[in-house]
C-alpha cells in the first residue's frame, strides 16, 4: 500500500467531516465496518471513540490485545495533537523524527 502524502491527508481531514455524529452514527458505521471486514475475512479491531467515550468496539477473529493497545496509542495521538495519527506520523517523518519524539 502506498503511503499518502501530507497534502492528501490534510485534504481528507478537511473533507471527511460529519455534520452530525452521535451514538447511532457510531453504531451504524461500526456495524458496516464489521460486515465489510467479515466479507473480506480481515482480522481487524475497530474502535470508534468520541470525547474519550468508546461508542463502538469490535475485535474480529485473529486479533489480540496488541490490537487494542495499538488503537489506544493512535487515539491518544489524536487527543494530544488534534490531528490524525497518520498526519502526525507524516509530519514527524518529514522532520526526521519519530512519533515518540513528538511531545519532546
Amino acid at each position: 500500500m502506498k503511503m499518502p502524502t501530507m497534502a492528501e491527508v490534510v485534504a481528507e481531514e478537511a473533507t471527511l467531516q460529519f455534520t452530525k455524529f452521535d451514538n447511532q452514527t457510531a453504531l451504524a458505521i461500526g456495524n458496516q465496518l464489521v460486515a465489510l471486514a467479515q466479507e473480506r475475512h480481515a482480522a481487524v479491531t475497530i474502535d470508534i471513540t468520541r470525547c474519550r467515550q468508546q461508542l463502538f468496539h469490535a475485535a474480529l477473529p485473529g486479533t489480540a490485545i496488541d490490537n487494542d493497545e495499538w488503537l489506544k496509542r493512535k487515539i491518544n495521538v489524536v487527543y494530544q495533537f488534534g490531528v490524525s495519527s497518520l498526519h502526525k506520523q507524516l509530519e514527524m517523518t518529514a522532520q526526521g523524527r519519530s512519533i515518540e519524539e513528538a511531545s519532546c
